[in-house]
């Protein structure tokens, strides 16, 4: 297993120091029979419970004495064999897998930036893609989930609070965020999806600060970003209370003052000097359904 993380580490570029601690770590973990049954248990027993795993991997934790971030991500690692023959078995396509998994290095360098340690912060979010329901393709990642509000239209159809919806989610990858990285990604999620509804018409929907359409006088009409906004009807927006979702653009200097936030990057300063005007943060909900023929979003 040691040589396995090694070259997935590799495989998706880790940083040297990063390798280099969740691979001391699992030499303290490697033998601990709790942590082998639950790597076992994981894809043998699928009802079980995340709480559960949850609860005993810090317990592992706090008796061996690895930060429970890094265990968490050093458990998911030793899932990632599991999980490609999971996606063999579904008929699922490799470059899938590959993009989905991918979103492990995403986090760790969240986690990183926030925490200043290397692990994952989000053990739920990725105890759902390694049980498959969420789906990596392209640039974005998709899943399955109740529109939740109430009735919409979009493209003259009428969508219910009970009605399924494919949720896209943005990573933190870096990757371009143009409109034909968007396209390319919404055309795979659409081919892969269609068959699950009865009129093969998937409704994309998504929740973000990035909708939030503000963000098109405060970030100019050239970003990428109030390009993302025009892909969809937005349908709902509000405030967060507390400026939720900081970190996301500030890492772990998020609870700075506006004028002590870094103004590192184009977007960093747009937003602090916006902040320091006395706004708050605030996101969107949205709505699309993809047309494959002329390629884009219908409203």
């Amino acid at each position: 297993m040691k040589e396995h993380l090694h070259s997935f580490m590799e495989k998706y570029a880790y940083p040297t120091e990063a390798q280099r601690q969740i691979l001391a770590d699992y030499e303290k973990v490697r033998q601990d029979e709790c942590f082998a049954h639950l790597v076992e248990l994981f894809y043998t027993e699928p009802t079980l419970p995340a709480e559960e795993i949850l609860e005993a991997l810090d317990g592992i934790s706090d008796r061996i004495g690895i930060n429970r971030y890094t265990l968490h991500l050093i458990f998911f690692l030793c899932l990632t064999k599991g999980l490609q023959k999971a996606y063999e078995k579904a008929g699922l396509d490799e470059s899938i897998y590959e993009e989905t998994v991918a979103d492990l290095l995403y986090k760790l360098m969240e986690c990183y930036e926030v925490e200043k340690v290397w692990g994952i912060t989000t053990f739920m979010w990725h105890n759902n893609m390694f049980r498959m329901k969420i789906l990596a393709f392209g640039r974005m990642q998709y899943c399955f989930g109740k529109f939740g509000e109430p009735d919409a239209v979009v493209a003259d159809r009428t969508i219910s609070a009970e009605d399924t919806v494919v949720y896209i989610h943005i990573p933190s990858s870096n990757k371009p965020f143009d409109r034909e990285s968007r396209i390319a990604s919404y055309e795979k999620a659409y081919f892969f999806f269609r068959d699950s509804f009865a009129d093969k018409m998937p409704i994309f929907c998504c929740d973000t600060w990035l909708l939030n359409p503000e963000n098109k006088a405060v970030l100019g009409e050239k970003s990428n970003i109030v390009s993302f906004i025009d892909d969809f009807k937005i349908i709902k927006t509000y405030k967060y209370p507390d400026n939720r979702n900081m970190w996301r653009i500030f890492g772990a200097d998020a609870d700075r003052p506006p004028e002590d936030l870094p103004r590192n990057t184009s977007m960093q300063r747009k937003i602090a000097d916006w902040l320091q005007e006395g706004n708050r943060l605030g996101a969107g909900k949205g709505l699309f359904i993809y047309d494959p023929v002329n390629k884009t979003t219908r409203k």
